[in-house]
């Protein structure tokens, strides 16, 4: 019996080392010493008061939420709390539990309510939640990652979302002012919507891929169906250059696309996606009525790409295709439009997401929002969710310019995302910044710095 007892205390050993090292593989092992977390309210602190916090020793990680600042700290080593800041919330972190997690969803739902009894959730604010969990939920949890979900671990300190108050944004002089036609920008995702269902797989998506081929060749535009294989089926993004005499003599080119294909719970039949994402790529459209009028020294490519609902698909194809031509490496900046029409409160809420590296030629565009004052922006340097992230993997400067909203649109991948529901004047704010940030940039024969 004695013997028994042993064996069966020694494989117990050995199956709770194994739920350890899988959690490991997921950067989540259990925390080892008691340590203390703390939720802080940061919107009066000065941005060079918040940068000494950031160096505190005594803080194990930290995490920037908007105007909250969540941090992790050893019992009996606080860290030193900015006089301006707030404290929200402190307790004890689970040591039983995995180390804190931050999961970043779009749309209401989330993996996260399927677990939602087994987990311990720490704090919870609009798209963000961090929480801890068993190992082995964790794990479950982790497999359920998605272009609309993401879990990231705070070993390392993250910039999730960062306030407008605490972002550099420089002044910079705006060449011609562009007109922004409203009118065409709700047409192009009247027709979208239409076409019933632009699923990946769909009739409806090859329509309307085809009908933009044919307004952009209405601008003078040579515009196709690039295809790629996709499982064995071939897909189509759209793609569309114009050429000028002037742009010839240099082989850099910028970048602006947004996901065509829509989502529903029966893409198949019906998902008119206006928001998700007729409105990005709408406005791409838009933004090339506008680029069309100048006779730039560097050529502007417009892409509408396939299967972004599906894990990226399309842009993933187009990267690789820019690999194996060797024009990734030409790519100057790339602008990804993608639901840029719901947000019905003052002020619009605008989240901007990119890595640091590309600060300069974000910051082209983050300076002409700031000058009408009409957008909130958020800063995030936490890239995930979005074409965007195919060329940033490819070492292509990019960003990702999307409404801050994401669990406020109640017909995100529903049937009932239509026109109707969204916010003409974010609609128009949006196509301005990206229209008069291009325009600002080719004016002035800039270059993003990679």
């Amino acid at each position: 019996m004695r013997r028994l007892s042993l064996l069966l205390a020694l494989v117990a050993l050995v199956l709770n080392l194994a739920s350890a090292f899988a959690a490991d593989e997921i950067g989540n092992l259990g925390v080892k010493t008691a340590l203390r977390h703390m939720a802080l309210d940061i919107s009066q602190v000065e941005t060079a008061d918040l940068s000494k916090f950031k160096e505190d020793k005594n803080m194990s990680y930290w995490c920037e939420l908007d105007n909250d600042f969540f941090i992790s700290y050893e019992s009996g080593k606080m860290p030193r709390i900015p006089a301006q800041a707030i404290v929200k919330k402190s307790a004890l972190i689970d040591n039983k539990m995995s180390e804190p997690m931050l999961a970043i969803k779009r749309g209401m739902d989330s993996p996260l309510d399927e677990f939602a009894e087994d987990i311990k959730v720490i704090y919870e604010s609009g798209a963000h939640v961090i929480f801890q969990a068993p190992p082995s939920v964790l794990n479950q949890i982790a497999k359920k990652e998605s272009n609309h979900f993401k879990l990231e671990s705070l070993r390392q300190n993250i910039r999730a979302a960062v306030n407008e108050r605490h972002v550099y944004i420089p002044e910079i002089k705006s060449a011609e002012t562009v007109s922004v036609d409203l009118n065409r920008i709700k047409s192009y995702i009247k027709t979208f919507e239409n076409y019933k269902t632009r699923y990946s797989y769909s009739q409806g998506y090859l329509d309307a891929a085809n009908f933009a081929v044919e307004e952009f060749k209405k601008l003078g535009f040579e515009a196709k169906l690039v295809e790629y294989l996709d499982g064995g089926k071939k897909q189509y993004n759209v793609v569309a250059q114009k050429k000028s005499p002037a742009a010839e003599k240099n082989e850099g080119f910028y970048v602006v696309g947004g996901h065509l294909d829509a989502m529903s719970p029966n893409p198949s039949i019906e998902a008119p996606g206006a928001d998700d994402n007729a409105s990005g790529s709408a406005g791409a459209m838009e933004v090339a009525n506008i680029i069309s009028k100048y006779p730039f020294a560097h050529k502007v490519r417009f892409v509408l790409f396939a299967g972004e609902e599906l894990g990226l698909r399309g842009s993933k194809a187009y990267v690789s295709q820019l690999k194996a031509s060797g024009e990734i490496t030409k790519v100057l900046g790339m602008v990804n439009l993608d639901m840029i029409g719901f947000d019905k409160t003052a002020p619009i809420s605008s989240l901007w997401q990119t890595r640091q590296t590309y600060d300069s030629f974000v910051s082209n565009f983050l300076a002409v929002a700031k000058e009408s004052g009409k957008l909130k922006i958020t800063m995030s340097y936490n890239v995930w969710g979005s074409d965007h992230v195919s060329f940033i993997n490819a070492g292509a400067p990019a960003f990702l310019f999307i409404e801050d909203e994401y669990g406020a649109n109640p017909h995100y991948h529903k049937t009932t995302d239509h026109l109707e529901n969204l916010n003409p004047e974010m609609l128009h704010e949006f196509v301005r910044v990206v229209a008069q940030g291009l325009v600002n940039i080719l004016s002035a024969g800039a270059e993003a710095k990679k």
